[in-house]
Parts: C-alpha cells; structure tokens; sequence
C-alpha cells in the first residue's frame, strides 16, 4: 500500500508493506524502517522497532492525523493520490479547527493580526497533550471563535484566516 502524506509544506511518499510478522515502511524510495505492532487500540499503537518498545499516541480527524511519540507531535495531512503538491498547498483550509476534543489553552495571535503559513495561532489540550495548530494559509486573522479556558469539539471553528492575495495574479495584465 503506498501513502502520501504531508506535513506543512512538505509531502513524501511512504510505501508501507507485509513482511513476514514485520510491517517495511520506505520513505520517498530512500529510508526503510522495518516494524512490529506488539499491541493497538483506537488511540494507541505499540511498536517494536530494533528491539525496543516505542508507544505513539494517535488520532485522526478526517484527512489528518496526529502523532505523539514521547514528548513531539506531528500532524500530518493524507493526501489523495490525484492530487499534487502545488494543488495541496493551494487548497489549504483558512479555517483552524479543533482536531478533537479538548481544551484551548491560549491563543495566540489578535483579530486583525498578519500571520504566515505554519504559525502556531491556537494551543489546545487534548488526550493529554498539549499541541499548537499552525496557519495552513498566510493573511489575516479575521476572526477568534475561542477563547483561552474553553472546551471544544471536534472540528469547532478557532480561527478563520483571511487568506493573503497571491501576488502572482494580483496585477496580473493590469497597466497603469
């Protein structure tokens, strides 16, 4: 079976195999890690990787999916096969959702504020950990749906982004 996934702006492309008792995972054709799940539940996965125990915590909330290994998480987009890179960055979402429930610890830019593309702009609590949401798109803060102390669900609304203009249209064929 062979994944794209995506993590900010970056993608690769993981192939993901039986071997034997052993799951073979290769990464862009390059780097195999080979691996055995010693036991799974619906959040948790414990996998037995060059003869010691590694536990990750997992969740996923439609097309995404968050990772906890020790004290690092990492959310990463599954991206469909027809789509390209060019068209996964350009379609990102200027909405920042909660990935599940949990608790909005602070957040951590103004209405009217610039942000960039991978800014942290929400923490939330959630299964224990804690976790910055990043911008997906540059621009604006246009709107706060939360507050610092709330519980919240599942993709409920954080911050919308008004995104930025892309300055490669913007002007485009215009002469003063």
């Amino acid at each position: 079976m062979e994944l794209r996934i995506q993590e900010k702006n970056r993608q690769w492309r993981v192939d993901c195999q039986q071997d034997g008792e052993f799951q073979r995972f290769t990464v862009d054709d390059a780097e195999s890690l080979q691996c055995r799940i010693e036991a799974q539940d619906s959040s948790t996965v414990l996998l037995r990787m060059d003869g010691r125990l590694v536990r990750a915590r997992y969740a996923r909330n439609g097309g995404e999916l968050w990772v906890q290994v020790g004290a690092r998480v990492s959310r990463f987009r599954l991206v469909d096969e027809e789509e390209d890179e060019d068209a996964a960055v350009g379609g990102a979402n200027p909405v920042v959702k909660a990935p599940m429930p949990g608790k909005v610890l602070a957040i951590l830019v103004e209405e009217g504020e610039q942000v960039e593309v991978g800014q942290p702009v929400v923490r939330v609590e959630a299964m224990k950990m804690e976790v910055e949401l990043p911008a997906a798109v540059a621009g604006v803060v246009a709107t706060i749906h939360a507050q610092a102390g709330e519980l919240v669900l599942p993709e409920a609304p954080l911050v919308t982004i008004t995104p930025a203009e892309d300055e490669a249209t913007t002007g485009a064929g215009e002469t003063d």
